[in-house]
């Protein structure tokens, strides 16, 4: 069956993590990725965001990139066409129990809602790149709509939070996003796949990390990056080389998506 969508991880997959000198995700995509957004593009194949970040996250590079849909915050909010479509959010209870736990620990950790970044005043946890918010929380009241939590850990993750319905995915080298469970760019996916009346054996994934797990099962076809993490790498349908070496492009012509 032919493809019609492709859904990308950015950091990692479509952006290069190690150029940091460059202040926005833009900056870091390579032009040969580039290229092939826009060769998929007009060889029938729509490219969507399938991302960790939030949808302020990305709203600048989705204009840049001339993308109107995608899956953001882990799976939790859909954007369909420029609409939302779906989104699910913490309890507040939630948000309590694993904010207080954190502190508790010491944890550097953001709140994260749809458009917004909150921080605790401790010097510049979220670094933006785009025009989203960040906005100082004062440790006391929480905003509304939590999306997930992100946690920027060094060392062993804290005990205690990953429990229930709440889960802790490693999204970076030394970064976890605490969120629902049974929230996940797979279900996500899903919901942008019926807006589209689309199926699974018409969509394709590219991913670098342990969250794009569930969406390489989610589609007929996997792409993981060279530099991707080798648990990703082991169920992945193919390994093609790293952001450096041009893998989005070198993966997208090795099986004749970009038309030529």
């Amino acid at each position: 069956m032919n493809k019609k969508v492709a859904f990308f991880d950015i950091d990692g997959t479509l952006a290069d993590n190690t150029m940091l000198h460059e202040p926005k995700v833009v900056d870091r995509i390579p032009e040969s990725a580039k290229l092939a957004l826009t060769q998929l593009r007009e060889n029938g194949i729509n490219p969507v965001l399938a991302t960790g970040r939030s949808v302020g996250m990305v709203k600048d590079l989705m204009e840049e990139l001339k993308m109107n849909s995608v899956v953001s915050s882990n799976g939790a909010v859909v954007v369909f066409k420029g609409e939302v479509i779906w989104e699910s959010y913490l309890s507040e209870a939630e948000v309590d129990r694993i904010a207080q736990l954190l502190l508790k620990k010491k944890k550097t950790f953001i709140l994260e809602t749809k458009d917004v970044i909150f921080q605790l005043n401790k010097g510049n946890v979220a670094v933006g790149d785009g025009s989203f918010e960040i906005v100082t929380w004062e440790g006391s009241g929480y905003p509304e709509k939590v999306i997930q939590i992100v946690v920027i850990e060094t060392d062993e993750f804290p005990e205690g939070i990953d429990t229930g319905e709440i889960h802790a995915v490693r999204v970076g080298m030394h970064e976890y996003d605490i969120k629902k469970r049974n929230v996940t760019k797979a279900i996500g996916i899903r919901h942008l796949l019926n807006a589209e009346n689309l199926t699974a054996e018409e969509a394709i994934a590219f991913g670098d990390e342990e969250n794009d797990m569930e969406m390489f099962q989610e589609v007929s076809f996997s792409i993981a990056l060279g530099n991707g993490n080798e648990k990703l790498k082991a169920i992945a349908d193919y390994v093609t080389t790293s952001v450096k070496e041009d893998g989005v492009y070198n993966a997208c012509k090795k099986y004749g998506w970009l038309g030529e």
